[in-house]
Order: structure tokens, then sequence, then C-alpha cells
């Protein structure tokens, strides 16, 4: 063998090595197959795929509605459809057109129009199935039905896709919108599997549709004990109406994530005196300092005995909590323009409370690793939740439908140890989890949102709807 043959050999052989211990950096502990977290999950996460972007990033990252929701009949996409279950605060009457028409079967969850205090059913046609449930529940306790859940059975998986965009066209095509996808592998004998994001989404699932359970599941025929669950490093959190008691088998919304950082702590604890918080939300209400508190603790509610000591952090959480919501000059600058802002919410007479906390507001602006999402109009619900400066394995991040409201968290009873429920909500949490560093910056860069962007000045106002 020549000298530069031999010199070429060693090359690869050192560039084999490198890669190597690059993978072997990122492991992922958990799973038998050992692949880096990243890899494993990614990509899992998406965002709508809207002109801006057109040109300027991987597709892998991006994708319209056509390629998730099985629209058109004679696609490879629809032809392999066993049956759809979608949740969806509405739904585009053009996109309700195309999935009647489609022979699988199916069932469509939303929101009435009109107020309802019973839950309410028609068949479309003999495949199709729409249930509305109830809404209003007596005076000043009207309710959203908001989440945005996909589930898509084919002959051997389940596709589940939660994100923060309804099947609207504006949705899709003129908001900013961000979804995470799963793959569920079909496996032969469930032999009594369990695991806890499983019977989260078999309980929210079952109470949305409540008295239509059984006929729902005959027609859309998805049975989710059929499919393998294995995430243990992600949680499901979830709002129902209601009064919810802390100590019930399901609970909801602020006692959901309680225990979900109860059951899964950081390395190194989420204190009052370490708490950071970044929430990117589409619609604001009265943003008390009561709500950033219940919804603070819930991080760190372990270490906090009574009501009084948790009124006792508040003033150091509110220098550590940012609440995310573009200005009416940015609204203005994007792509769009006005005409696209009317996902994006907030009353001029909420802004003018005395009650509503402005000095925690932060400027929306994008970030440099997405082009376009310094124009865009922003439609995300989004929270990272950390213990230093760093995004790291103990950090929490947040997507799915719930703003920062009182209707989509509810409010917390210390008396009465209950939470007054509202909405319907449906988010996925990333857990503190070895190994998921990486994975958790990755999907903050994709989301193209900038965490350390400017607060308000006393010159700045916010988008008022």
């Amino acid at each position: 063998m020549s000298i530069k043959k031999k010199l070429k050999k060693a090359r690869e052989v050192l560039c084999q090595k490198k890669r190597t211990q690059i993978e072997h950096e990122n492991l992922n502990p958990v799973g038998a197959n050992r692949k880096s977290y990243r890899q494993k999950n990614f990509p899992g996460f998406f965002l709508n795929r809207l002109f801006i972007y057109q040109n300027k990033v991987k597709k892998r990252h991006f994708a319209n509605v056509e390629e998730i929701v099985p629209l058109k009949p004679e696609t490879e996409n629809s032809q392999s459809v066993l049956g759809l279950l979608i949740f969806s605060f509405l739904i585009s009457d053009e996109y309700l057109i195309a999935l009647k028409n489609q022979r699988f079967r199916k069932v469509l969850v939303s929101h009435s129009l009109s107020r309802t205090t019973e839950f309410q059913s028609e068949f479309a046609n003999e495949n199709t199935l729409l249930i509305h449930p109830p809404n209003y529940f007596g005076e000043n306790t009207e309710s959203a039905f908001h989440p945005k859940l996909i589930l898509i059975e084919r002959f051997d998986s389940l596709e589940i896709i939660i994100g923060t965009g309804n099947l609207l066209d504006c949705d899709w095509e003129k908001y900013g919108n961000a979804f995470f996808k799963k793959t569920c592998r079909k496996i032969k004998h469930n032999c009594g599997q369990s695991s806890s994001f499983l019977n989260e989404l078999n309980y929210f699932i079952n109470f949305c549709v409540g008295p239509y359970s059984e006929l729902a599941k005959k027609i859309h025929g998805i049975d989710l004990l059929n499919f393998s669950w294995d995430w243990p490093e992600i949680g499901l959190v979830f709002s129902i109406p209601g009064k919810i008691s802390q100590s019930t088998e399901f609970t909801s919304s602020f006692y959901q994530l309680e225990n979900l950082m109860k059951n899964n702590p950081p390395e190194s604890a989420i204190t009052s005196k370490n708490f950071q918080a970044h929430y990117v939300t589409s619609s604001l209400g009265l943003l008390t300092e009561r709500l950033i508190q219940d919804f603070s603790s819930s991080f760190y509610s372990m270490s906090l005995k009574a009501e009084t000591e948790v009124l006792d952090t508040q003033d150091l959480i509110k220098n550590r909590f940012r609440v995310i919501f573009p200005t009416a000059e940015y609204i203005r600058s994007t792509a769009l323009g006005h005409d696209s802002s009317k996902g994006v919410f907030l009353n001029s007479s909420i802004w003018d409370s005395f009650r509503f906390v402005k000095s925690v507001l932060m400027t929306y602006q994008g970030n440099r690793f997405v082009n376009g999402t310094d124009s865009i109009t922003p439609h995300y619900k989004f929270f990272v939740v950390k213990n230093c400066d760093q995004i790291n394995d103990d950090s929490v991040v947040y997507l799915g439908s719930h703003n920062f409201t009182s209707a989509a968290w509810g409010r917390k009873s210390f008396a009465e140890k209950t939470l007054e429920g509202f909405n319907y909500e449906l988010g996925i949490i990333f857990l503190p989890w070895k190994g998921t560093a990486a994975a958790k910056n990755h999907l903050i860069e994709r989301l193209g949102i900038e965490l350390n962007a400017p607060m308000y000045l006393p010159k700045d106002q916010p988008h008022l709807s």
C-alpha cells in the first residue's frame, strides 16, 4: 500500500473515531437502542410551512396540512388510514368537507358555536361522527374546547400530533404554529401495558367525548392499548372544566404539573430561589400575581408547606418570570400585518386593569436560527422552566394549547385543595431527564423564538384585539 493510501486510510479511521465519540457523548441512556435523544425524537417536532419560510429552511422541520391530515383521497397519506380522531377548537368548512368525503372512519370533536350544557353529536355520514362537548356551566362559567389533537391509525402504527394550531386554514396558512408528532408502533399483545402518558390520554379523550365514548371508539376504531407508549421522558398535561380535587386519580392543570415534577424530580431541584420561566402565549386574560404564582409554585410545590410561603415568594418570582407577547408595532411589521392578527388576543379593558402585571412582559422576536421567524404572526403556546440561566437536562419544556390565562389553567383553592377548571386544553411536556438538554435546545431553536428579547418599555403597547 502506498504512503498516500495509508494516509487516506488513517484519516478515515480518525474521522470514524471522532464520529463515534460525538455519538457516544450524545447517547440517551433511556431505551434499548441507545440512540441519541436528539436523533430519536426529531423530526418529531415541526412547524407549519408558511410562505415566509420557503427555500430558507430544512424541509424536515416543516409540514403543510395535507402532509399531516389525510384530506385528499388519492394520496398515499389517505389510502393507508384505518381510523382518525381529531380534537380542534374549530374546523374549516373546506377541511370538514374533505374529511367527510373520505372512506375511512373518523370522529371529529370541536367547540360548539352556540351555548350547550349537554354533549351534542351528529352523523355527517355513516363514517363520520361529529361531537360538541358542553361549553356552558352556568353564569360566568363558559368554557372553550381548545385542545389540538390528531390520532391517525394506519396498518401497523398510530400517529399522534399535539400542537398549537387548529384544523383551520388560517392556522396552517397564516399564523405560526408548532406541533409535536410521534409514531407509536403496533404491538401484537398489549400484555397489560401501562404508562402515565397512555393512561392520561385515554382519560382525557373519554372525558371529552363523554357519553359518546363507546360510540366514538366504535366509529374510529382506535384502541390506544394496541400501541407502544414507551416515552418516560415525555409527559401529558391537560385541563378540563369543573372542580378537581388534588387527591383524585386523574387531576389536571397545575396539579398535573406538580405530580409530574414530583415523579420526575430534576437532578438539581427547581426552587423559588432559582426558578426561571419564559412563557410564549397568543392570548392573555387578566395577568395577575396569583396566576403567576399558582403556575410557578407547581414546579417547586414540594418545598412549600403553606399558602403563606407561596405568597411570600411572589415578588421574587416576578423578577424571573417572563411572558412573551407581541407588541402592536411587531404585528404591524409582520408579513401579513394586521390582517393576520385575529389569532392574537388581549382585550384593551383587561390591559388597562390595575391588576394586570405589566412588569413581566417581554417583546416577541424571531431568532437567528430560522429565517422568517421575525415576520410571522405567532400563535404559539409554549413555555420553558429552568433552574439556572442555561437550558439543561433539568429544564422543562411545554408545547400545546394552554395560553397563559386562568381560563386555560384554572384557579387554585388552597383552603379546599381543589382547582376550578374552565377550558378543555392539552399539551405535552419534555420532563427533567438525563441526556435531553440537546433535544430541548434544538426544539427551542427550531421554534424560532428569541428568549432573551427586550422587555416591554413604558412606550410599548401590546397588540390589542
